[in-house]
């Protein structure tokens, strides 16, 4: 919707597989929008109104598995990382993949994170190395870009996390 009373809609993902499960607005550049659906990571360049959106998808990235969150840097449209749910096999998790070129490429920055289902990632606005995720058992913080992540529980308890969000002014 354009209107700015969401009173008329229209449809921009005939091209995505399955239910859209995240969606994404870059600050910086409201006409790059990344939705995630059917597992799959998708770009639009202009607001989702023309067809098709790319596929952003790779062989780095799981498959089987549903995108459960997407983040856009505020400063930059093509810095992003996605979350993954599920579980992977083997002691290593492959739930939180960054892209620094709008999706093109993908690494995995689950370094240290338990192997539990990840619903939501937050980037922190003052650091483009510091990165919030929410898991089964909690808040996870990574201030090396990935590499390490240490629980960030500050008197949270043990809890399922679905949603967060920083808030640049108070740091908090």
């Amino acid at each position: 919707t354009t209107d700015g009373c969401a009173t008329n809609w229209v449809q921009s993902s005939q091209t995505l597989a399955g239910a859209v499960s995240s969606i994404a607005i870059a600050r910086s550049d409201p006409n790059r929008v990344y939705a995630a659906g059917g597992g799959r990571v998708y770009r639009s360049d202009d607001a989702g109104v023309t067809n098709p959106w790319t596929d952003k998808t790779t062989a780095t990235l799981p498959s089987g598995r549903n995108v459960t969150d997407i983040a856009v840097d505020r400063s930059d449209p093509d810095r992003i990382v996605v979350t993954y749910g599920g579980t992977a096999g083997g002691p290593a998790a492959s739930h939180v993949f960054r892209s620094t070129n709008g999706g093109t490429s993908w690494t995995d920055i689950s370094g240290t994170l338990p192997n539990v289902n990840v619903a939501a990632v937050a980037l922190d606005p003052n650091s483009t190395t510091t990165i919030y995720v929410g898991n089964d058992v909690g808040v996870f913080r990574t201030t090396d870009g990935g590499a390490t992540w240490d629980a960030f529980d500050n008197g949270l308890p043990n809890v399922i996390i679905t949603d967060l969000t920083v808030d640049a002014e108070d740091n908090l």
